[in-house]
């Protein structure tokens, strides 16, 4: 089970580069099979006012660049919900993506075991795949904020469901690049080829980097073959299109610009290895979701739904927990 304590610190140099330079909304593969069953438990949450008038206080707990903040946002202009929007995450890279996807939201970096804000100050406090990175304890701050009458509605990574198998698979696909050293001997190839076509180096020893390269591209298409085209979000099969790209081009590039390229490629593999890994230690389960139970518990708030989130068509997938609570 994932650790009650927690250092919040999981991955976070390799969270922290992905949310400062990814494209995408949330954590999980956008698209995936999960996105419609996480849609439509958002949209429940964010669509059941809490009792009261008023504004409503809404914060995004741990909330990368904001996937939960959209959903907000769609049910309150539905219902007409007057809302304000608060959010926190501990990567920088997080909160100036969620910054501008939101500018209109208060954000912040801060801790997730030690959150700025008041006790009860929140009507809903929402998380999806965040808070767990800092221990299953964090549900526990999490509680903390929930205003009477209001809401603490979490999607959390659960072990051995769908996504914490693709994560696994993603994993072992990035570890099997990374030991093939094909970006490594990409960038010795083409230094080798560049001196040879210059008359500065020695075509033998071009040769034996061609050799060693062809062997690495040998391992990264059984990584292909075993895992499919689009294992880690179609990562490898990129990698693997651009090193054929350039080394049908051999001679028409710069050697220094390669290097370049391939440095700034190995920091990326080790950095998706590592919010795999990440991810697989935060994942939780039954017993940690018990521990998260008695947490919330312990702070006053009544469990209204303890549930297994389902993806996919006919029967599905299980995919994720699902814990929604209360303070009455």
């Amino acid at each position: 089970m994932a650790n009650v304590e927690g250092n919040g610190t999981a991955g976070a140099g390799a969270w922290n580069d992905y949310w400062r330079l990814t494209p995408e909304a949330a954590a999980h593969r956008a698209g995936g099979p999960q996105e419609e069953a996480l849609e439509r438990f958002w949209m429940g949450v964010f669509s059941s006012n809490p009792a009261g008038g008023g504004t409503r206080q809404w914060l995004d707990f741990a909330c990368g660049n904001g996937a939960v903040t959209r959903y907000a946002i769609e049910a309150s202009r539905a219902s007409g919900v007057d809302r304000r929007l608060f959010a926190f995450d501990g990567a920088p890279g997080a909160v100036g993506a969620y910054k501008s996807r939101h500018p209109d939201a208060v954000a912040v970096v801060a801790d997730a075991r030690h959150a700025p804000f008041a006790d009860e100050a929140f009507d809903v406090v929402a998380s999806q795949f965040g808070l767990e990175y800092a221990g299953i304890g964090a549900i526990g701050e999490a509680a903390r904020l929930v205003a009477p009458a209001g809401v603490l509605a979490a999607v959390l990574h659960r072990k051995g469901g769908a996504l914490f198998r693709e994560c696994e698979a993603n994993l072992r696909a990035m570890e099997r690049v990374r030991s093939s050293r094909v970006l490594a001997t990409a960038k010795e190839v083409f230094r080798r080829g560049a001196a040879a076509v210059r008359g500065h180096g020695s075509r033998s020893a071009f040769l034996r980097s061609e050799e060693q390269f062809a062997t690495a591209v040998t391992v990264v298409d059984g990584v292909l073959a075993e895992f499919g085209d689009q294992v880690a979000g179609g990562t490898v099969k990129r990698l693997y299109g651009d090193l054929a790209h350039m080394y049908r081009r051999l001679g028409a590039y710069d050697p220094v610009e390669v290097g370049h390229w391939t440095d700034r490629m190995e920091r990326e593999v080790e950095a998706y290895g590592g919010r795999m890994a990440a991810m697989l230690e935060a994942a939780i389960d039954e017993a940690g979701l018990d521990q998260a139970v008695t947490l919330v518990q312990a702070r006053g708030l009544a469990v209204r739904a303890r549930e297994t989130l389902v993806a996919g068509s006919g029967a599905g997938e299980p995919t994720a927990w699902v814990l929604v609570c209360e303070r009455r």
